[in-house]
């Protein structure tokens, strides 16, 4: 199955749109028949559902978030999104406001932390519990820098037994990802350093935290993991960030102290994000939360079996076997997240990509094994600043989409046409970042409104 999680900025004239927009964009569709959904602690407005489809924010309220229930092809997910984008930009269009295809908000944007001290004062920040009052506390003076970045997250399930070697096969493809779909070039009516915003905002963030090592939860992981207890390992050492009861989100009082010597402890002084003091006992929503402490280009997301309890996991947990903790979950999922927002023609592109390469998983995986991780790991950090036109990089690429339309064409149905915006991206050894970059130099930024721009 595959699982669409796509963000989209919107803007309102030159500026993200503000949250007054955000509301009223909101309310057309409740009189549409959606359903508006609230946070449990801040009781602000997070979105909209309508049957099993969400869309809604995420940092910043410029930031469409959209959920849709996972598909078995390509074809359905790519039809679904692009009918529903056109019902939410035409609402847009009666707004004044417009869905665009880049990944980083390239107009003016102030990201400096003025006022904020425990909760985000910013008016364009959503109302989510965490974003309003951890972010601020934990990452002060560089946590507006994610209110105006957009990615599109493609879910795919994965069988148990497979789970690391594609776990390892994505984070390890991160190069020729962010060569081929870089898309946030220009920040606050400049140009970046590298071609990828995205990957600039999150270490302008992460880099300010009030725990050091914060700074290395993003990206290319800096080694591999060989095992699902390695890996978990791995999360288990990350100071306790937050969680929830009832909705109410909470940290402990200890910054120092980390998910392991919470969940494994019968109780630890904590705080509400009120600064309210009390004691917190471990549950098995506090294991859940590992699910967001770290951002490596792919991350592993699971669902725990109803009947297992927290010690269960602990108990298989410690025993250092990755088939006990695997036992605990009733599915496992690769969240793919180094893809930036794409273009509106090419939005399927990196779906098509991903799921190509997981069917032709063995040849992929020798393919990646050519190459050792540090090579990789080198080979990224210049693709974010040169894209297609770093050395050596179109054979490699050339080479990947040829995998993915081998695992394309045998599922059987058609996908290998979602591939074509990429082979012309080679053929121009241009990416959508270097695309943008020559707008701006030649039309500014209303020249890149205008060819990012969604249309109906």
């Amino acid at each position: 199955m595959i699982g669409y999680e796509f963000e989209f900025l919107v803007r309102e004239g030159n500026a993200p749109l503000s949250k007054k927009i955000f509301l009223a964009f909101h309310s057309l569709l409740q009189k549409r028949g959606w359903t508006p959904i609230y946070d449990a602690g801040t009781k602000g407005l997070l979105g909209s559902k309508r049957g099993d489809i969400f869309v809604g924010t995420d940092d910043g309220v410029c930031i469409m978030e959209i959920n849709m229930p996972p598909r078995q092809k390509i074809q359905a997910c790519d039809t679904e999104l692009r009918r529903l984008l056109a019902e939410l930009q035409t609402l847009y269009l009666s707004l004044g406001c417009s869905i665009i295809g880049i990944s980083t908000f390239p107009g003016a944007f102030d990201r400096t932390n003025h006022d904020c001290i425990t909760a985000c004062t910013h008016d364009v920040m959503c109302e989510k519990t965490y974003i309003k009052h951890f972010n601020t506390q934990r990452f002060n003076t560089g946590h507006h820098a994610l209110l105006i970045i957009a990615a599109n997250q493609v879910w795919l399930d994965v069988e148990k037994i497979h789970l690391m070697r594609e776990w390892r096969l994505f984070n390890s493809l991160s190069p020729l990802f962010v060569a081929l779909f870089a898309n946030g070039p220009i920040m606050n009516t400049a140009p970046l350093p590298v071609l990828e915003g995205r990957d600039y905002a999150w270490h302008e963030m992460l880099d300010t935290s009030i725990v050091p090592t914060d700074s290395k939860l993003f990206g290319m992981p800096n080694t591999l993991s060989a095992s699902l207890i390695e890996y978990v390992d791995h999360l288990m050492d990350i100071p306790f960030y937050c969680s929830l009861r009832d909705g109410k989100g909470f940290k402990l009082a200890d910054p120092k102290k980390t998910y392991k010597d919470f969940l494994f402890s019968k109780q630890s002084d904590a705080v509400w994000f009120d600064g309210t003091p009390f004691t917190a006992s471990p549950d098995i929503t506090d294991f859940l939360q590992l699910h967001h402490v770290s951002w490596p280009h792919a991350r592993i997301k699971y669902r725990v079996r109803l009947d297992v309890t927290l010690a269960d996991i602990l108990d298989a947990y410690a025993s250092r076997r990755d088939d006990a903790l695997l036992g605990c979950f009733s599915q496992v999922f690769l969240e793919c997240r180094c893809i930036s927002a794409q273009p509106q023609a090419d939005i399927s592109a990196p779906a098509a990509l991903l799921v190509g390469l997981q069917t032709n998983r063995d040849a992929t995986e020798q393919f990646v094994k050519e190459h050792p991780y540090e090579s990789w790991q080198t080979l990224y950090q210049d693709a974010l600043k040169t894209g297609l036109e770093t050395p050596s990089v179109i054979p490699l690429i050339e080479k990947l989409i040829a995998l993915a339309t081998d695992g394309l064409r045998a599922r059987g149905f058609g996908e290998e046409k979602y591939l074509e915006p990429l082979v012309e991206r080679c053929r121009q050894r241009k990416n959508p970042a270097q695309e943008v970059r020559l707008i701006w130099e030649k039309e500014g930024l209303q020249g890149v409104f205008r060819k990012r721009d969604y249309t109906i």
